[in-house]
């Protein structure tokens, strides 16, 4: 049984490191989850937040980690994080950043 486990994680972290997305693609998901939020704040009337997403999604700037079976794209604006997104397997999630989402629930 043991075996037959460790079998199975071993393929998982070979089909993980084979699947892993690339940074295009990071950033496509990323640009995604920006206009988004631009659309958020334009409903909101949000004027700080639809700033920062405008600056983040023209400025093209994010940081791509390679964690061998797993990705991770974060997109800041002056020092802060204003997306970040994590992918595997050729899947890409990207959500506001940690920060944002605490100001916004009122943290």
């Amino acid at each position: 049984m043991f075996r037959f486990l460790l079998l199975l994680l071993v393929m998982a972290g070979v089909g993980g490191y084979f699947t892993k997305p690339t940074e295009a693609q990071h950033r496509a998901a990323a640009r995604a989850a920006l206009e988004q939020l631009q659309k958020d704040a334009i409903s909101n009337m949000d004027i700080g937040v639809l700033v920062e997403t405008s600056l983040a999604r023209f400025g093209d700037e994010g940081s791509y980690q390679d964690y061998y079976v797993a990705s991770r794209y974060t997109v800041e604006v002056n020092d802060r994080p204003v997306a970040d997104c994590w992918g595997a397997f050729t899947q890409v999630r990207c959500a506001p950043a940690l920060e944002d989402v605490a100001v916004v629930k009122g943290g």
